[in-house]
């Protein structure tokens, strides 16, 4: 599958310019800022990890490994976790697109599209980052990092006793993160590998058997041996964080679970339907026809619905309703489309389809135990429903006989990575502007405050350099240090 057109070609290019440079901006904006809250709670448990007796998420165990490891460096910590982010996401994207239907075309033909493609994806994990807008690693990050190998080791192919282990290695390992990260998570992704594994042959589906057993007395043992608990200790602390939790109104028990479903589901405004339609009626009009720019004199309906989404992007940014909408339009449009075109109908395998419903749950698992809106922290998982649109693309352009079909399922995904990497940069770009609980624009401090005994240094704010260097002050007066 090579790419014929000059703005085949262009718009990649200027989508792999957007991501590049968002990559680029947030490795800088590493060394900026600093969140007294959320970030602060992420880096006070990755320091004193031993101290908080009672909680329902390990994952400043975790944490505690890695900042040792990056000897407390605040600065290393962050670029760790976006390169962990990109080389997993990589990783599974490659894993998806190996499978035997792709293999022999996608990737022994164009080494740019392929290159794009693969790249694009993986960078569109760091929505995790931007949407949080804390750069920290956190149990949301421990849990996306958690979801992506598990999705990679089920899309990889246990050919042989190597591939058998790899799986088995990536499955256990995501799901002692998920268990020690998010526990609500956890239960929710044990329940669709154990759905899952029943569309397998017998050594697959043994493999998921053997490593949710493995994964749960190794997530046991840890959370024992660390914290040198009894099993009656460890579950007397885990029945009393959930009582505290209840009490504080979190909602990481089941009542609360159920209370912020309904509220995500009746907060749910009519313009978020708008645009899902909108999106939706511009994706699947590509799909149709695949000239995206206007190639006629005469006003063209048909060109003003695809083009008109990228412009209300362009006009209000970062606005989580259109990105919502475009997201879940995706899998809508193709599912209509394959209804709508009769090439389309029995060319994707029930395994496949098994597949793609798999990777479209995770983002589900993801936000569960959240307390924010589900709708809304779907964002930060969002890259998984990408993932399993392209896949299904990608499966039906190397099955399709028709060339006009192909150049029209080609158009979509070169218009919707560009339409991804727009938001990617967006919200990475407002990372800057308005940074979290943080004064506006991170790029404009200049004062150097070095953190604690390591001396990491990172570049405040007036106003925060100050309020640091009194209460650094004052615990030196007063014999803390």
């Amino acid at each position: 599958m090579r790419l014929n057109k000059f703005s085949d070609v262009t718009f990649l290019f200027i989508s792999l310019t957007l991501t590049s440079f968002s990559i680029l901006l947030i490795f800088k904006l590493c060394d900026y800022g600093f969140d007294f809250t959320d970030e602060g709670y992420y880096l006070l448990s990755a320091k004193y990890a031993n101290e908080l007796p009672y909680k329902i998420s390990y994952f400043d165990h975790l944490s505690s490994f890695l900042f040792n490891l990056f000897h407390e460096n605040i600065s290393f910590f962050r670029r760790g976790n976006i390169i962990f982010t990109l080389l997993i996401g990589i990783n599974l994207t490659y894993i998806c697109f190996s499978g035997s239907s792709i293999r022999l075309n996608f990737l022994s033909n164009d080494r740019f599209f392929r290159f794009s493609i693969i790249f694009l994806i993986a960078s569109n994990f760091l929505n995790l980052i931007s949407k949080v807008k804390i750069i920290t690693p956190s149990y949301n990050s421990y849990s996306i990092h958690a979801l992506i190998l598990i999705a990679s080791a089920i899309f990889l192919n246990s050919r042989d006793k190597f591939f058998s282990f790899f799986k088995t290695f990536l499955l256990v390992s995501g799901l002692i993160i998920l268990i020690l990260s998010k526990l609500t998570s956890a239960f929710a992704v044990i329940l669709i590998c154990l759905l899952y594994s029943q569309t397998l042959d017998y050594q697959n589906k043994k493999i998921i058997y053997i490593s949710l057993v493995l994964s749960l007395m190794i997530s046991i043992f840890i959370i024992l041996s660390i914290n040198n608990y009894s099993i009656h200790e460890l579950f007397f602390r885990l029945k009393r964080s959930l009582e505290l939790y209840d009490i504080l109104k979190s909602n990481h028990s089941i009542r609360g679970m159920q209370t912020v479903i309904a509220s995500s589901i009746f907060s749910m405004k009519f313009i978020y339907f708008i645009c899902l339609i909108l999106w939706t009626l511009s994706n699947f009009l590509i799909l149709k026809t695949c000239n995206v720019l206007i190639n006629k004199k005469k006003f063209d309906i048909s060109f003003a619905l695809k083009i008109s989404p990228l412009l209300i992007v362009f006009i209000f940014p970062n606005n989580e309703v259109l990105e919502l909408g475009f997201y879940f339009s995706l899998p809508i449009a193709l599912f209509l489309i394959t209804l709508y075109t009769k090439e389309y109908r029995n060319c994707i395998s029930k395994q496949d389809i098994y597949q793609m419903i798999f990777i479209l749950a995770l983002p589900f698992c993801f936000v569960l135990g959240t307390n924010t809106n589900y709708f809304v922290s779907l964002m930060r998982a969002s890259t998984f429903i990408l993932l399993a649109s392209f896949l299904y693309v990608l499966k039906l352009i190397f099955i399709v006989n028709k060339n006009k079909l192909k150049r029209n399922l080609k158009k979509f995904l070169i218009y919707s990575s560009l339409i991804s990497s727009l938001f990617i940069y967006q919200s990475i770009v407002d990372i800057n502007i308005n940074p979290y609980r943080q004064t506006p624009n991170l790029l404009g401090n200049n004062d150097l405050f070095a953190f604690g005994p390591s001396g990491s240094k990172l570049l405040l704010s007036k106003e925060f350099y100050s309020y640091l260097e009194n209460i650094s002050s004052e615990i030196q007066k007063n014999g803390f240090i």
